[in-house]
């Protein structure tokens, strides 16, 4: 019996001010020759509709922190949380499990609610009367705290290697339950995980696992994903994928979210709504990409999670 973790450390030799940090891509996609970004973004429309017309809502709360929930269908609202002070920390979409909780918990208490966003955010599907929208992203919002996560070495300290993989660890065990044995005690598990500082990366779940724990069986998606990436030095482009095998067009979920200077993004991919990564549940190819504007730059940890079994032995 064994677990399986692909564990990628990719370091640009560029130091954090240096303009040379190196790309981050995969061979063999078509559509990551070229970086998306050759001009800086315009601030005044930034972020307004970043899943389309499946946007539900976006969320500036209190502390501008912004929360994008976005319509991704079959019960599943997906969520993109954009923290402006990252030497904080806090991750609530790491803290509810629950959409509606998580969306009731940024929107000011005396909000008035309509319930089409309830419905929305219950079904997983547009809303019919378009966008909700609470609060506005102040870009002179104080800063109490001074963040080092520019620097890869802090980055990777805290968000990579740290505490035997903690961070990777900690989201693994926090989507996985495979009766009632969490994630770190399974006998069975795979995943890849990485980490890097880049001027822009791709990285796709059929493309970044090597072999399946069991004999005969090909690489294919993913239960669950998360992404974490803070920009440095200028703006960052995010963009999500999915699709269901591991051929065929790619449907997009987050679409040109731009992760402003020294903010940091988190990103989070479910193939289903139970967030099950049982032997016979659902999975899904998923796939990253970020540019950073020129001069800009990021760096980000990403796990995809394969597959989790504590009945089953990784080696028969």
């Amino acid at each position: 019996m064994r677990s399986t973790s692909i564990y990628l450390l990719l370091i640009a030799a560029a130091t954090a001010c240096d303009a040379g940090v190196s790309p981050d891509l995969e061979p063999r996609e078509g559509d990551g020759s070229t970086p998306v970004v050759d001009v800086a973004p315009a601030e005044a429309d930034l972020n307004e509709r970043p899943c389309g017309d499946r946007t539900i809502a976006v969320v500036t709360d209190t502390r501008n922190n912004q929360y994008i929930f976005c319509a991704a269908g079959d019960g599943q609202v997906e969520v993109l949380e954009s923290i402006w002070e990252p030497a904080r920390g806090e991750e609530l979409t790491a803290q509810y499990d629950d959409v509606i909780e998580l969306f009731r918990a940024v929107v000011p208490a005396d909000t008035s609610i309509p319930d089409d966003i309830i419905a929305a955010l219950r079904s997983g599907q547009p809303r019919v009367a378009g966008l909700f929208k609470s609060g506005e992203r102040r870009d002179d919002f104080p800063r109490l705290l001074s963040s080092s996560l520019c620097s890869f070495s802090a980055f990777e300290d805290e968000y990579c290697e740290s505490c035997s993989f903690c961070y990777w660890a900690d989201f693994a065990a926090e989507v996985v339950d495979v009766g009632g044995i969490g994630y770190n005690e399974l006998d069975c598990t795979s995943d890849v995980r990485v980490c890097n500082q880049s001027t822009w990366h791709q990285r796709t779940a059929s493309s970044s696992f090597g072999d399946f724990p069991f004999e005969g069986d090909t690489p294919g998606g993913a239960c669950a994903s998360r992404e974490r990436l803070i920009s440095c030095d200028g703006s960052t482009l995010f963009n999500t994928w999915v699709r269901g095998g591991t051929s065929g067009a790619f449907e997009p979920r987050i679409t040109n979210f731009w992760v402003v200077e020294d903010t940091m993004a988190v990103g989070r991919i479910f193939s289903n709504d139970a967030h099950s990564c049982a032997d016979n549940a659902d999975r899904d190819d998923m796939r990253f990409r970020a540019d950073s504007e020129p001069g800009a730059y990021h760096n980000y940890s990403l796990i995809f999670i394969k597959y989790a079994h504590d009945l089953n032995p990784c080696e028969p």
